[in-house]
């Protein structure tokens, strides 16, 4: 009866705040209206500079960061009630239990530069004052993976003229490579949310720029980031079926990027390149299988997860404390047949690396079933959020793919122990917490949605 009575206090508090925030929006943009363009101005570029690599963001980050905080005066009131917000909650009490992991862990050095990257769930609170723009942010993260695809293409270019085949490339400038592939994915996903809304020669620029974005998902050669598009393509047609039944327009533009898309990979080397990089997948796990053989990008990473585990089994409530990982490889007994059979890949390759490569992984071999309970309690509210707005405006669609794409993609990748990659979660969540927000503020204005 207790915990009900708290319940309905914390759900009370909770939508008063909400409103409360939301209306405070308007506020700080009439009181400091040039305050509020230069704050828009740094965030996106921000946010252009995401996708470029990580040196990139963080500038970027840090520049948001000092500006916030010179805006602190006139935005700490709209700051402090989305501090309520579950979302919010959750990912305090997710990045409280990582550091408190490090009392434990035999990895302190990559622990902490895994802490270091969950700086990104500042990031609601930095774009917050400025979340009513929140199509602007978007429209600055399809224009930097679009400068990020440029490079990509011309590296992809000058490699294919010397040697006549494509390789993996996120670019002069790019980062990680399955990072640029998360990030042209992205861009897909909000080029095609756009598209209803443009006119014509808006359209066939937005149409060139998800036709680079292609490419690049294709010349980084994140595979999961493909699995990932893949599922949130079919989730994405199911949600707007109505809409390609009923919108012409919407109908024209889906058949128009389908086609490209197609046209783009099958009538390209960039077809060759992608399905090389299929077959090595399906062959690396047929070896893996069949012969216990981990050298490929899909033996090692089902090595990786084995080991993650076996250690989850030895420390199953606690894990081995963030960073611990690493440590853990050289102590694990599972791995000896790999160190007798493959000495020199086991040691430079399997105990070389830093983490398991899966988000999920990772989180259940360091933070124990507490962290990955923590982990997917924040999910399933994100997930609330998003699918609570899914129906209220095309917008809807646009939070729920690019969090499923986060979702399933984070499976093949320890995206929350990198800044560049876990900015996305926190991004595709700061604006759902905004459109629930407007859901239960009808009075704003619809300019603003």
């Amino acid at each position: 009866m207790f915990l009900l009575q708290m319940l309905n206090v914390y759900k009370t508090a909770l939508y008063q705040s909400s409103s409360s925030s939301i209306a405070s929006l308007q506020l700080i943009k009439e009181r400091e209206p040039v305050g509020d363009v230069v704050h828009l101005i740094i965030a996106s570029l921000y946010m252009f500079s995401i996708p470029l690599n990580t040196t990139a963001a963080s500038t970027g980050f840090g520049a948001l960061l000092v500006y916030s905080l010179i805006r602190l005066h006139m935005t700490w009131k709209s700051l402090v009630n989305i501090l309520i917000n579950p979302i919010m909650l959750l990912s305090i009490v997710f990045v409280g239990w990582n550091a408190l992991s490090l009392l434990w862990t035999d990895g302190l050095e990559n622990g902490l530069e895994h802490l270091r990257s969950m700086r990104m769930f500042l990031v609601p609170l930095l774009l917050w004052p400025i979340i009513p723009h929140w199509k602007w942010l978007l429209l600055a993260i399809v224009a930097g993976v679009f400068f990020l695809n440029i490079f990509q293409l011309i590296d992809m270019l000058q490699l294919y003229l010397l040697t006549g085949s494509i390789e993996r490339t996120s670019g002069f400038m790019g980062g990680h490579p399955p990072s640029a592939g998360l990030w042209c994915t992205a861009s897909m996903l909000i080029i095609y949310y756009f598209l209803h809304s443009l006119r014509s020669w808006q359209f066939c620029i937005a149409t060139i720029a998800f036709l680079f974005a292609t490419i690049g998902l294709i010349a980084s050669s994140g595979r999961g980031n493909i699995i990932g598009l893949a599922f949130v393509a079919i989730f994405f047609a199911v949600l707007n079926i109505s809409k390609l039944k009923e919108d012409k327009r919407y109908t024209l533009s889906f058949a128009v990027i389908m086609m490209a898309t197609i046209a783009t990979i099958w009538f390209t080397p960039a077809s060759t390149f992608l399905n090389a990089r299929v077959n090595q997948a399906i062959n690396g796990f047929q070896s893996f299988v069949n012969e216990s053989d981990p050298r490929s990008s899909t033996g090692v990473r089902l090595t990786w997860w084995g080991s993650a585990l076996r250690s989850a089994q030895l420390n199953p409530v606690s894990g081995l404390g963030l960073g611990g990982f690493a440590q853990w490889t050289e102590e694990d007994d599972g791995l000896a047949f790999y160190a007798d059979q493959w000495p020199t890949f086991t040691k430079r390759t399997i105990k070389g690396t830093k983490h398991p490569h899966s988000m999920y992984m990772s989180t259940i071999a360091e933070g124990g079933l507490i962290g990955i309970s923590m982990l997917l309690t924040l999910i399933s509210c994100c997930v609330f959020y998003c699918w609570k707005y899914r129906d209220a405006d095309r917008s809807g669609g646009i939070v729920c793919s690019l969090l499923m794409l986060w979702l399933i993609a984070g499976f093949f990748d320890s995206f929350h122990y990198s800044s560049q990659t876990l900015s996305l979660l926190t991004i595709t969540f700061t604006i759902a917490m905004y459109f629930v927000g407007l859901m239960q503020n009808p009075s704003v204005p619809q300019s603003n949605r």
